[in-house]
């Protein structure tokens, strides 16, 4: 498989402080990414610069470069609109807006306006079907998207990244505000996804990681070093054979065995 995205000797500093330093990793078509590593490393940083939601941050530097598709992310001539339809993201936090459900996974559709009325409700409606809410609430799709469960409202905001059609799909705890029934309907909806668009997803759980993951990074972090990635590899060789001390003790220090 052809790689989507290429991290190249990659660090950030915000405000004087060091983010991480010299991170490199592949994302892969049709893969899931587990970033994984405890708070503070950079992980969630990494997938902001992923598609440039650090150039909103004051006093940003950087070095080393974001290969998207072969060309890098910082190019002059870069089209970030166009940057941030093909590489999607879900936050931690559900964050749907306050409009009717419909209206939703619309309002991205209405930034393209190259759809007919038809063609963007066709649209719509299918990536609502794609995050199973279509049969969940598809005779209230025009009531307010806030009266959804949390785990509805996350998939519906997954749903308003995929009427995109983006190639990669950034995902930072996108259960970690859900309870265990919602995360694992979120779970079966990444793993489906994986065949349409390359995954990369944060992570503190390892059990979920497990499952879930074709490749895992693990970040570490030194005090006022930053973070940076301690190992790097498939999934199934890091969680039966890691092969650096710190990936080891990770491993053994979380909590209890992990689940297959």
């Amino acid at each position: 498989m052809a790689n989507l995205l290429s991290i190249r000797n990659f660090s950030l500093t915000l405000n004087r402080q060091t983010i991480f330093q010299d991170v490199n990793l592949t994302c892969k078509e049709q893969s899931i990414h587990a970033i994984i590593g405890p708070s503070g490393s950079g992980k969630s940083s990494l997938l902001r610069c992923i598609n440039r939601l650090v150039d909103q941050e004051a006093d940003v530097m950087r070095s080393g470069d974001i290969l998207w598709q072969g060309q890098s992310i910082w190019n002059a001539d870069q089209d970030l609109r166009q940057l941030r339809r093909t590489i999607g993201m879900v936050f931690q936090q559900p964050n749907p807006f306050p409009v009717s459900i419909y209206r939703n996974v619309e309002l991205a559709l209405l930034d393209l306006g190259t759809l007919t009325k038809q063609q963007r409700h066709e649209t719509i409606l299918e990536s609502l079907a794609k995050v199973r809410l279509l049969d969940e609430v598809g005779h209230r799709l025009h009531d307010s998207a806030l009266r959804l469960s949390g785990g509805q409202k996350q998939r519906l905001c997954i749903a308003r990244a995929l009427v995109l059609k983006p190639r990669l799909l950034l995902m930072d705890e996108p259960c970690s505000a859900l309870d265990r029934i919602a995360s694992e309907a979120i779970e079966q909806l990444i793993s489906r996804l994986k065949h349409e668009c390359a995954i990369m997803i944060v992570t503190h759980n390892l059990a979920q990681a497990r499952r879930l993951a074709d490749h895992v990074s693990l970040f570490w972090s030194y005090p006022q070093k930053g973070g940076y990635i301690a190992e790097s590899g498939h999934a199934k060789d890091f969680f039966t054979r890691p092969q650096s001390a710190i990936s080891h003790a990770y491993l053994q220090e979380s909590a209890g065995p992990i689940p297959s």
